[in-house]
């Protein structure tokens, strides 16, 4: 039995997705998803080691990310004044 884990879901789906003559070059997930690289190894395993997954992140988390951040960071109290 097939431990649960993001890389072997990916690893799934990649298999699926190459059984059905698919072969995706982008993948959306949230930020700390580890699924892209399951899907990567399963391209690697099958032979295709030149093509690169590029792994966006959906546009919740990308917001919510850089929201964190911008309330987390140190701003100048002279940045908006002249």
């Amino acid at each position: 039995m097939m431990m649960h884990s993001e890389p072997n879901m990916g690893a799934q789906i990649a298999k699926t997705l190459l059984e059905d003559g698919r072969l995706r070059a982008k993948i959306t997930s949230d930020g700390s998803s580890q699924a892209h690289l399951g899907t990567q190894d399963k391209y690697n395993e099958e032979g295709i080691m030149d093509h690169k997954l590029d792994r966006h992140q959906d546009p919740y988390h990308l917001g919510s990310t850089q929201l964190r951040k911008a309330r987390s960071s140190n701003w100048s109290k002279d940045m908006f004044t002249q």
